[in-house]
């Protein structure tokens, strides 16, 4: 039982390193982590049956249940950054809120806060969000005043 949950765990929790998940509760997980660990061991045991008269088998079940698991998530994490599957396949961002910021760009930003006051701000290579499961924050580097109509006027000094 062990060498069916083993990998999919490992692939579960060296994926959290990289895409954006909620993993409070491991609970809800084990038989995703049972599936991972099935498809692992299946490829680790084709492989073998392919290969076994050229590498020892223990080779085998440390790279295809443990090595393989650990290193599958920044594979998919490098597909979802190419533009191809980024755009057809495999987004990697659960909201437009990430979607925007995982960027990186620079952007004027006028926040519009609950009691309605709106702040003008720059967001840039300084700046921050939080990103998915984490609720929406955000880190401006420079913060502005606006006029009445939403125009940027003037730099608040030492508005870090």
């Amino acid at each position: 039982m062990l060498l069916l949950f083993l990998p999919g765990f490992i692939f579960i929790k060296s994926s959290t390193l990289f895409i954006a998940s909620d993993n409070s509760d491991f609970s809800k997980k084990w038989y995703d982590a049972v599936a991972y660990g099935i498809i692992f061991s299946g490829l680790t045991y084709i492989s073998y049956m392919l290969l076994n008269a050229y590498i020892h088998i223990y080779a085998f079940l440390i790279v295809g249940m443990v090595i393989l698991p650990f290193i599958s998530p920044f594979l998919l994490q490098y597909l979802r950054s190419k533009s191809f599957f980024h755009k057809h396949i495999l987004r990697p961002e659960v909201s437009a809120w990430d979607y925007i910021f995982s960027s990186r760009k620079s952007y004027w930003i006028i926040l519009h806060l609950k009691d309605g006051r709106n702040i003008g701000g720059v967001y840039s290579s300084n700046s921050f969000t939080s990103s998915f499961p984490y609720k929406q924050d955000i880190y401006l580097e420079e913060v502005w005043k606006l006029d009445e109509n939403k125009n940027f006027v003037d730099r608040i000094k030492r508005s870090a």
